[in-house]
Parts: structure tokens; sequence; C-alpha cells
């Protein structure tokens, strides 16, 4: 999801406000992504936006540290396999072929239901 669950082992004052020590906080991994500071023009599509964030700590989306997702590591390979197989297999475009990305954040960065794709060729193996 887009934030991480966390209790504080101190207290401590962040941007004026206390937080005391046992308090129940949610890290908002998504945030950064949508900061123009780091990514100018974060809600439109650019597929050769650098892959590498542009700050530490700037693209998060399984967490961080000793909790990071334990799925983390699993989804990425999965994600570019199931992509190599679509493309090993059959030929898309995108219906209509005039169609403009309008990225959405529910909860974490995506194409919403718009986005569709028509197979115009199969490939026989």
């Amino acid at each position: 999801g887009g934030a991480t669950p966390r209790m504080t082992r101190e207290s401590f004052v962040y941007n004026g406000f206390r937080v005391e020590k046992g308090t129940r906080v949610y890290i908002a991994n998504s945030v950064p992504h949508f900061l123009e500071e780091l990514y100018p023009d974060p809600l439109s599509f650019n597929p050769n936006r650098p892959m590498k964030p542009p700050a530490p700590l700037a693209f998060t989306p399984f967490s961080l540290g000793s909790h990071t997702c334990l799925g983390a590591g699993f989804a990425r390979l999965q994600i570019l396999l199931n992509i190599a197989l679509v493309f090993r297999h059959v030929r898309l475009s995108l219906e209509p072929s005039d169609y403009t990305l309008k990225p959405q954040a529910s909860p974490i960065p995506n194409t919403g239901y718009q986005l569709k794709a028509k197979i115009t060729e199969k490939r026989a193996f």
C-alpha cells in the first residue's frame, strides 16, 4: 500500500509536532513519488523518465530497511516475467490509438481502468 505502519520507540519532535514514545505512526511511502521537486510533472506518464531515483529515499514502493516487504524481490521478478511473456506471445496496440495516459493514485500510482490494449497479432511457437 501507500503507507507503512510503525510504532515509535522514543519521543521526538518533527516539524514542530511532538510525537510520544509508543505512538502509532504511518510512513507515507508514496508521497515523494508525487513531489515536483523530485519528479518534474509527476502526474504525467513519461517512459523516458530516468529510472534512478532523483534523491535518496525518493522511491520506496516496498518500504525500507529491515522491514522491507518480504515479497519485494519476488514481486519485481514476477512483474518482469509477466511483461516478457506478454510481449513474447502477442503484439499489442492501445485502444484508442491516440489515448492519453492519465495516471491515478489509489493508493499507489496506476493507469486507472481507462487504459486498454488490443491484441493485434498472436505469435505461434
